[in-house]
């Protein structure tokens, strides 16, 4: 999912003291991730047809690897195998690239920015599943035209949504043990609001700098990516997240507490200045925004063990009435996707 960021500006050359970081989320919750933007009713979107599979009694599970991820032929784990399963709690299974598995596998999972709809296997054999895998969002998924594809090739999805069947979590936070002593994250910042942007050509793009032209009216935004100026800080820690696209509810599921700033919480963007504004000169006020950094802290990356012993726990339920479906509705930007304005008026 495209995220994107903005600047809150005290006049300064340095940016690496910024106050504020600001991430608008195009299609949905992505940072911490893994939260439906909407409520949907999967089963109203499926089609009518139902089968059953059946999966032998245990014995080591295949899971076949169709296509490469982002042109890795073993995707994000450790090898061919069963090394990556040997701490899950169902662990007899086995990851291979080796097509010639097809027809002993009992997962087939396929990487949607690295599929070629004229490169499939022919059928699915009894008892096997064909997995959709994007780690983007609706927004950046091109469903191409449709057909069997869309309509009825794909029996599981893995994707950082959380009605997934399975759910690939970009990070997540938990609880320290021994908090940590208070912090002034304020003290050391000279800047405000800061926006990274890279890709420049799309519409959703031209909206979101159209966001930042219209927060210009009240405050200093400076942009960093392809879109802007090169980054000087090379990292974005210790500024406070401001958010919009999912709601806050949404964002209070996977976000510490007070972790973050909604738009939805003000009327307009000349609000929303005058609030971070005070936030830059009032120490105390803005250290409440990071408060949560003292009890817990972010894990980034991983979901490689976890999407493992998902995996080989999905390959060895013995039996699963599912019905066929619609990707295409399932994945369906229209339904999924916030709208954004694009002027403070």
């Amino acid at each position: 999912m495209a995220v994107m960021m903005f600047r809150v500006v005290r006049k300064s050359k340095r940016c690496c003291g910024t106050f504020f970081l600001f991430l608008l989320c195009i299609a949905s919750l992505m940072l911490l991730h893994n939260s439906d933007l909407v409520s949907y009713d999967y089963q109203s979107r499926h089609l009518s047809t139902q089968y059953e599979i059946e999966i032998a009694e245990p014995e080591i599970a295949n899971i076949l690897l169709w296509t490469p991820w982002f042109g890795y032929e073993m995707w994000f784990f450790d090898s061919n195998g069963s090394s990556q399963f040997m701490e899950c709690s169902v662990s007899l299974c086995s990851l291979t690239s080796d097509r010639s598995y097809i027809n002993t596998s009992t997962l087939v999972l396929f990487h949607w920015r690295d599929f070629d709809d004229s490169d499939l296997p022919e059928r699915h054999v009894h008892g096997q599943s064909f997995v959709f895998m994007s780690m983007e969002s609706p927004m950046n998924t091109d469903m191409g035209k449709e057909g069997r594809v869309e309509n009825e090739m794909f029996d599981m999805t893995m994707t950082y949504m959380r009605r997934s069947d399975v759910v690939i979590d970009y990070g997540d936070h938990v609880k320290r043990v021994n908090p940590l002593p208070p912090t002034n994250y304020a003290q050391m910042k000279s800047k405000g609001v800061l926006m990274f942007v890279s890709n420049c050509y799309t519409e959703e793009t031209k909206s979101r700098l159209n966001i930042s032209k219209s927060l210009r009216r009240y405050i200093d935004v400076d942009i960093y990516g392809d879109c802007g100026d090169p980054d000087p800080c090379k990292g974005t820690n210790d500024m406070v997240p401001i958010v919009m696209g999912a709601s806050i509810e949404e964002y209070q599921k996977v976000a510490p507490p007070n972790s973050f700033i909604h738009m939805d919480q003000f009327a307009s963007f000349e609000e929303l200045a005058v609030y971070l504004l005070y936030l830059t000169q009032n120490s105390d006020a803005y250290n409440k925004h990071m408060d949560w950094k003292r009890n817990f802290t972010v894990r980034l990356g991983t979901y490689k063990k976890d999407v493992a012993c998902q995996l080989c726990s999905q390959a060895h339920q013995k039996s699963r009435s599912r019905p066929s479906f619609s990707l295409r509705d399932w994945w369906n930007r229209s339904i999924l996707c916030s709208k954004y304005p694009t002027s403070a008026d």
